[in-house]
């Protein structure tokens, strides 16, 4: 299983900055929501992309900006049949305070990467996301240049990213919860993102998941909406349609029964009921995109 608090890999430890480009034609990989400590901030140069961070979930466009503040719950999911590029800028703010605590940057580094609650996503066509694209994109081309002195300007245009963010966009005091709240919906989801990863082809009720984390099925349902933005058993669809999309890939002639069964569905018409939800066409057809020469 992935480990739901994610380490960021940074090239460079001193400078923990780091900035690619993620495309679905090369790599599709579904994650459970997840968390880091880095602020990252997602281009989405091609395609559309479905954003969950924490109880939102909504639809992110081509010219979309999406930031996803320090230890958000998050997770990006996309079509595995339509071209994606997404710009992923992953930074560690505090690496960006100032050596005094009396700084007015440090506040306003925290308000930008812990308390503005922003608004789903930031279209580059108005002028706040106009500037904000410009900064990620001055940003990636130092990156991929890598010439003397270009961290002096990715840390420049990392500011200056930050300044119009936090210029625009109001801290929310709503937003600040109590340790507490967020190590118990932590603990919550690490305890069910495992009981489905091994057990998402036997039935799975909610009293189940409920009971694996110690907790009564109203608490464990607000905690687990809050945290993904989907209730249980959404998100258990999801997670098995996910899964029998991988198995039609895989095999051009596995029965559609057997994946249905062998994902957890306890009949063939509500797996095609949920595939067709959740992925606009049948499971049939779906396989049939991917092996068109395929014979009956």
């Amino acid at each position: 299983m992935e480990p739901l608090r994610e380490l960021v890999d940074m090239p460079d430890k001193s400078f923990p900055v780091r900035i690619f480009l993620r495309s679905s034609s090369e790599e599709h990989v579904f994650v459970h929501p997840h968390w880091h400590q880095e602020v990252e901030i997602l281009y989405i140069i091609e395609g559309t992309a479905t954003q969950q961070i924490n109880e939102h979930i909504f639809s992110a466009v081509k010219g979309d900006i999406i930031v996803i503040g320090s230890d958000a719950v998050h997770s990006t999911y996309t079509q595995r049949d339509e071209d994606n590029k997404i710009i992923v800028l992953q930074f560690n703010a505090d690496y960006f305070k100032s050596s005094s605590i009396s700084s007015p940057t440090t506040g306003l580094i925290d308000d930008f990467s812990k308390y503005i609650d922003y608004p789903g996503s930031i279209s580059d066509r108005t002028d706040i996301g106009k500037s904000a694209a410009c900064c990620i994109k001055k940003i990636q081309d130092e990156f991929s240049k890598k010439e003397r002195a270009f961290e002096l300007l990715v840390e420049a245009h990392i500011f200056e990213l930050m300044g119009i963010l936090v210029r625009n966009f109001s801290p929310n005091v709503k937003t600040l919860k109590h340790p507490y709240q967020v190590k118990k919906a932590k603990e919550m989801l690490r305890n069910t993102f495992e009981l489905i990863d091994n057990n998402y082809s036997f039935p799975l009720s909610l009293e189940q998941a409920a009971k694996a984390s110690n907790l009564s099925i109203s608490h464990f349902s607000r905690l687990f909406k809050r945290a993904t933005g989907m209730t249980f058993k959404e998100y258990l669809s999801f997670y098995r349609i996910n899964k029998a999309e991988e198995m039609l890939i895989s095999s051009a002639t596995y029965p559609i029964s057997r994946i249905a069964f062998d994902c957890g569905f306890n009949s063939l018409a509500s797996f095609i009921r949920a595939f067709k939800h959740y992925k606009k066409c049948t499971p049939s057809s779906y396989r049939n995109k991917i092996y068109p020469d395929r014979i009956g």
